[in-house]
C-alpha cells in the first residue's frame, strides 16, 4: 500500500508541475476571480450576501427562509477542516455518529439519525454541487477527504429538506460546493506535516484552454506513518493511514447563457478498522481464570491477534449542463460512482472479549488452543443518478418564483461477510463461523416543485413538495464455513419492498425592517426502509427472518426563525426554535446477547424540540481585524408512548426515554485575528472551541453520551500568495468516548500539531 501511495503522490506532483510549467510559458499570473487560497475570506464569515442554494436557486443566506450555516473556503483553511468530524465543530445542532473507522462517520442534525447500522441509509442528505452522493456502507453516509478538497463553501441546512432535496434529509442536508474552472490561469498547492508523521501534499491548476474551454485539475496525497495506537506484544504503531485522490474538471461555456461541466474523480484510502480502534478494557465475564480480566491495558494499547484495516477505492463522475432561456433556466445533472471497499483482519475475539481464552471443540483435547476469530467484509457498490430542473430566472423582477424537477437514482450494494477461525466450545462463538452474502438494489424516482409569491416587498409565501417512489430488491444467503459452526443456513432468494412518499413544505418570510426578517417553516422528510444484514444466528430461522425488514421513517417539523444584520452590519445573527415529530422511527438494537452485529427496527414515534443560535461579527482591533463567530444550540426529545424494541432478545419499552444523540448544549466559538507585520506580510492567529454536553448514546438510556470541550489553534504568516502556519488540534488533549459498542470504547483523536505551507499564484 505504501508503494501505491508513493506513486499516487508522485503522480499528483508531476501532474501539477507539468501543468504549472505550461502555465508559466503563457505569461505572468493574473488575479483570479476566486479569492486567493492564502487570503481567507474573513469578511465572508459575517456578510449577509453569502449566496446559498438552500432552495435549489441562488439567494443570499439572509433571505433564505431556512436555518443554514455556511463554511467558506477561508473558514475551511483557517480552522483546518478536512474531514466530516471537523465540520460538526463549526455549526450548531450537529453531532457525530460514529462506530469506529472513519468510513462509518455520519453527521446527525437536530438529533435525527441515532438509529443507524452499517449499511442503512442516513438521516442527513449528503450532496456535492446539488448531486446526491450517498449510498452504501463503506463511506456512504459521510463526506470523504476528496469531497472536501478544493471547496468553495459548505452549506449546512438544518431541518427536514425532503421537498427539494429528497431522500434521507430528515434532519437536514449538507451540500458541498466545489471550486469551478475559471477563465484565468492559476496554480495553488500545500505542504503539511504533523506529529503523527502525517505528510500531506495538495496541488491544483486552473488552465483556460480556449476562450470557451477551461480545465481545473489537481489532487492530494496523505501518508501517515505514525499514530497513537500501539500493539501490546510488539510496541508497533498500528493505526497508520493513507488517502489520495485526483479530480479533473472540464468546463465549456460557449456563451454567457450556456455552460457544461464534466468532472472525473478517483480516490484510494486505507484506515484502521474496528478491532484496532476499539478499546476493550476487560475480557468477557466467562468461567475460568481469565474471565473479566484486563484485556487492553491502556486506552491506546491493543492486545490483538490480527491488525485490521479498511481499504476503499472509488471512481466518480459528474456532468452538469445549464442553459438560460429568456424566461427560465434549464439544469441537467448526471452522476455515477463505483466503489470497492474491504475491511480485513478484524479481530472478532478481541472485540467480544475472548482474546487469549483457551477452549476447544471437542471440550477436552490434548492441547487446547486459544480462541481466534477473524472477520473479512467486502462491498461492491455502484450508483447512478440523473436530474432535470426548470426554474424561473433569479432576477426576472417578477413576484413569482417557481421550479419543477424530476430525479432518478439507482444503486446496488453487494456485501460478503466471512468469519473464520477457532471458536472453542462456546456456542455463541461457534455460531459466528459463517459466511453471509447479500445484494440490495434501489430504484428511486421523484418529481418535485416549488412556488413562491412575493405579496409585497416585505412578505413572501412559498410551497414546496416532492413525490418519491422507492423500490428495493434484496437477496441474502448464509452458510456455515466450519464443521463446528452452529450457525443455521439461511436462504432468502428474493425480497422486495416498495413505497411512495409525499414530502411537502410550507414557508413564509416577513421583513420587519430592511435588516431584520422572520420566517416560519413547516417541512417534512423521510428516510427509506431497508433490510438488515445482521440476522442473529442463535434464533430459530423463522424468527430471525422476521427481523430482516424495517420500514421507512417520516418526519414533520415546524420552526420559527429570525435573521438580522445589526448595528449597520457589524453583527449578523440567526436564530430558530423548532419541534419535530418523527413517525415509525428507526431504532438500532442488538437482538440477541451473542449477536455481534446490530439491526434496525421501527419502534414507534418520537418528538424532538430545540433552539439554535449563531452570530458573526468583524471589527478593527489594535491595528488589525478581528472576526468572531459564535453558535449555541440545545435539543431535547423523547420516544412517545408505545415505542419498543428488541434488546438482547427481550422486548423493551422505550416510552418516555430520551432520544439518543440529542444534546443538552452544543456551543461553538471561533475567532480570526489578522494584522499587518510589515510590507506585504501579515501575521494571524485563529482559535476554535466547541463543547457538547449531556445526552445518551443509546435508546435504552444506559450509556451516557460523553461531554467534552475541544480547543483548536492556528497561527502563522501570510502574503497575497503564500501562507505558513502552525496548528494544534485538541490542544488540551481531552480524550472522550464517541461511541460504545459491545463493551468497546471508540475514542476521539488525541492532540495533534503540525505545519502547513500553502501558496497560490
Amino acid at each position: 500500500m505504501k508503494h501505491r501511495n508513493f506513486w499516487a503522490g508522485a503522480s499528483i506532483l508531476c501532474l501539477t508541475a507539468l501543468t504549472a510549467t505550461a502555465w508559466a510559458q503563457q505569461g505572468p499570473p493574473q488575479t483570479g476571480s476566486q479569492r486567493s487560497a492564502t487570503q481567507p475570506a474573513d469578511d465572508d464569515l459575517v456578510s449577509d450576501e453569502i449566496v446559498v442554494n438552500a432552495r435549489k436557486r441562488a439567494e443570499s443566506q439572509a433571505e433564505a427562509p431556512v436555518s443554514v450555516s455556511v463554511l467558506t473556503a477561508g473558514a475551511l483553511q483557517d480552522f483546518v477542516i478536512e474531514d466530516t468530524d471537523d465540520i460538526l465543530r463549526q455549526a450548531p445542532g450537529l453531532t457525530l455518529v460514529n462506530a469506529g473507522p472513519a468510513f462509518t462517520n455520519e453527521i446527525s442534525i437536530r438529533g435525527q439519525g441515532g438509529g443507524r447500522v452499517g449499511f442503512s441509509e442516513a438521516a442527513t442528505g449528503i450532496y456535492r454541487d446539488g448531486h446526491y452522493i450517498a449510498g452504501g456502507g463503506f463511506g456512504g453516509r459521510s463526506l470523504s477527504t476528496l469531497d472536501l478538497y478544493d471547496v468553495q463553501n459548505v452549506e449546512i441546512l438544518r431541518g427536514p429538506q425532503g421537498a427539494l432535496f429528497g431522500r434521507n434529509a430528515v434532519g437536514g442536508a449538507i451540500n458541498v460546493v466545489t471550486r469551478r474552472p475559471t477563465d484565468e490561469w492559476g496554480f495553488s498547492g500545500e505542504f503539511g506535516f504533523d506529529n503523527f508523521e502525517r505528510l500531506q501534499l495538495r496541488g491544483t491548476v486552473n488552465a483556460p484552454l480556449t476562450d470557451t474551454l477551461a480545465l481545473r485539475v489537481g489532487g492530494f496525497f496523505i501518508d501517515q506513518n505514525d499514530g497513537f495506537i500501539t500493539q501490546l506484544s510488539t510496541g508497533d504503531v498500528i493505526d497508520q493511514r493513507g488517502d489520495n485522490g485526483l479530480r479533473a474538471q472540464l468546463q465549456f461555456s460557449p456563451s454567457d447563457r450556456t455552460n457544461l461541466r464534466l468532472i472525473f474523480e478517483f480516490r484510494d484510502s486505507f484506515d484502521p478498522s474496528f478491532s484496532t480502534l476499539g478499546f476493550r478494557p476487560f475480557r468477557a465475564a466467562i468461567p475460568g481464570p481469565l474471565g473479566g480480566s484486563v484485556l487492553d491495558p491502556e486506552q491506546f494499547v491493543r492486545n490483538l491477534d490480527t491488525i485490521s484495516r479498511v481499504d476503499i477505492q472509488e471512481y466518480q463522475g459528474f456532468a452538469e449542463f445549464t442553459h438560460e432561456f429568456p424566461w427560465a433556466v434549464l439544469e441537467l445533472r448526471a452522476s455515477t460512482k463505483f466503489r470497492d471497499g474491504i475491511r480485513s483482519g478484524d479481530d472478532l475475539d478481541h472485540f467480544l472479549g475472548f482474546q487469549g481464552v483457551s477452549s476447544s471443540f471437542p471440550p477436552t483435547p490434548p492441547n487446547p488452543q486459544p480462541i481466534n476469530l477473524v472477520v473479512v467484509q467486502s462491498e461492491d457498490f455502484e450508483r447512478a443518478g440523473g436530474e432535470i430542473l426548470l426554474r424561473s430566472l433569479d432576477d426576472n423582477g417578477s413576484p413569482i418564483h417557481w421550479l419543477f424537477g424530476a430525479e432518478y437514482q439507482f444503486n446496488s450494494s453487494s456485501v460478503i461477510t466471512d468469519t473464520t477461525g477457532f471458536a472453542g466450545n462456546f456456542a455463541g462463538l461457534r455460531a459466528q463461523l459463517r459466511t453471509d452474502s447479500s445484494n440490495e438494489t434501489l430504484n428511486s424516482w421523484s418529481v418535485y416543485g416549488s412556488f413562491e409569491y412575493d405579496f409585497t416587498d416585505r412578505l413572501s409565501v412559498g410551497i414546496e413538495t416532492r413525490v418519491q417512489g422507492d423500490s428495493k430488491d434484496f437477496f441474502f444467503f448464509r452458510v456455515a464455513n466450519a464443521p463446528a459452526s452452529l450457525s443455521p443456513p439461511i436462504t432468502i432468494p428474493d425480497e422486495d419492498q416498495s413505497f411512495v412518499r409525499v414530502t411537502p413544505a410550507f414557508t413564509t418570510r416577513f421583513s420587519l425592517t430592511e435588516d431584520v426578517s422572520v420566517f416560519g417553516r413547516v417541512a417534512t422528510g423521510f428516510r427509506p426502509g431497508g433490510f438488515n444484514l445482521g440476522i442473529p444466528p442463535d434464533l430459530p430461522v423463522a424468527d430471525a427472518e422476521d427481523l430482516l425488514f424495517y420500514g421507512p421513517e417520516y418526519g414533520v417539523s415546524a420552526e420559527f426563525g429570525v435573521k438580522a444584520s445589526l448595528f449597520d452590519g457589524l453583527i449578523y445573527f440567526e436564530g430558530a426554535i423548532f419541534n419535530q415529530r418523527t413517525f415509525n422511527v428507526q431504532i438500532v438494537t442488538q437482538p440477541s446477547a451473542t449477536n455481534t452485529t446490530f439491526i434496525l427496527q421501527n419502534g414507534g414515534d418520537s418528538n424532538i424540540w430545540g433552539v439554535e443560535l449563531q452570530a458573526n461579527t468583524r471589527f478593527n482591533l489594535l491595528g488589525g481585524t478581528m472576526t468572531i463567530g459564535l453558535g449555541a444550540s440545545t435539543n431535547q426529545g423523547q420516544f412517545l408512548s408505545g415505542t419498543e424494541a428488541l434488546i438482547n432478545g427481550a422486548v423493551v419499552d422505550l416510552s418516555g426515554n430520551r432520544i439518543n444523540r440529542t444534546r443538552d448544549f452544543i456551543g461553538q466559538a471561533n475567532f480570526v485575528y489578522r494584522r499587518r507585520l510589515f510590507g506585504p506580510l501579515d501575521w494571524f492567529v485563529t482559535g476554535n472551541f466547541q463543547t457538547q454536553q449531556g445526552g445518551f448514546e443509546d435508546a435504552t438510556n444506559t450509556d451516557n453520551f460523553e461531554s467534552f470541550e475541544v480547543f483548536d489553534f492556528r497561527a502563522g504568516l501570510n502574503t497575497e500568495h503564500w501562507n505558513l502556519s502552525f496548528f494544534v488540534q485538541n490542544a488540551t488533549n481531552q480524550i472522550y468516548r464517541i461511541q460504545e459498542l459491545s463493551a468497546n470504547d471508540f475514542l476521539n483523536t488525541p492532540r495533534s500539531y503540525g505545519l502547513r505551507l500553502s501558496f497560490n499564484y
